[in-house]
């Protein structure tokens, strides 16, 4: 199979194989997906994180400062449910944020650190459903439902990896020289990866399956100019990394 510039260019800029980025790549994207793109297919991200038919535009929305200490998405809800619908779509990104960190709270007691990817499917999954919420108790519980029911979804998949890999066979085989080397250039792209932002990580993950830098500017609700300044910083971010970890 060709693999593309791009792809080769960026497996050498990293220091692993071009077949370890490509493993990388749809893990990242398995893990990503369903929560950072699920707007577009819900037409969210017109209001969010691109420009069109949006009341101001997506980089202004994303760029206003939201205090997430006095965020309380019950009074939130209620002023989305009188809103007219223009003002709902202006409304709405302050809600998905309280949604956000009320999830963040919950994910923090369940799986002791935090997880930006499960805040977000979680934001995601309530701002999609706030038709089916019917008022029989409080937005917040309802919200809270949602999130212990994905967070028990994370959970049960995590033991499910862990169950399955430790009844494999090959679990208790010895280690072949291909397969500790492959072993190897995951943790090194884990490590070079810790730590980056979930913008940083959009932009990655465009890079690793060709999309273009405007594909990933909407994604982000930002310019192309701002997509590959930003794409420029990261790899010079992850240029240090990769020298830190051969010593230089």
């Amino acid at each position: 199979m060709a693999h593309s510039t791009r792809l080769i260019g960026l497996a050498k800029f990293l220091g692993v194989s071009v077949q370890a980025l490509e493993t990388f790549g749809r893990n990242l994207r398995r893990r990503r997906r369903p929560a950072r793109f699920a707007f577009r297919r819900k037409g969210w991200t017109k209001h969010v994180f691109t420009a069109q038919k949006a009341p101001q535009p997506a980089a202004q929305l994303l760029t206003v400062a939201v205090d997430t200490a006095t965020l309380d998405e019950n009074a939130l809800y209620a002023d989305w449910q009188k809103a007219s619908d223009e003002e709902k779509s202006r409304l709405e990104f302050p809600l998905y944020s309280a949604i956000r960190e009320h999830a963040k709270s919950l994910i923090l007691k369940s799986l002791g650190k935090d997880d930006p990817d499960l805040e977000h499917e979680i934001g995601v999954a309530a701002i999609s459903g706030l038709s089916n919420f019917l008022g029989k108790s409080k937005f917040s519980t309802w919200v809270q439902r949602i999130a212990l029911n994905k967070i028990n979804q994370e959970l049960r998949t995590r033991e499910r990896h862990r169950k399955v890999f430790a009844e494999s066979d090959d679990a208790h085989e010895p280690i072949s020289n291909d397969t500790q080397e492959h072993l190897d250039e995951q943790f090194r792209l884990a490590a070079l990866t810790k730590g980056l932002t979930s913008d940083e990580l959009t932009l990655l993950d465009g890079e690793l399956h060709g999309m273009s830098r405007r594909e990933v500017a909407e994604t982000l609700g930002i310019t192309v100019n701002a997509a590959e300044s930003r794409w420029r910083r990261l790899k010079d971010k992850l240029r240090k990394k990769s020298e830190s970890l051969d010593g230089k």
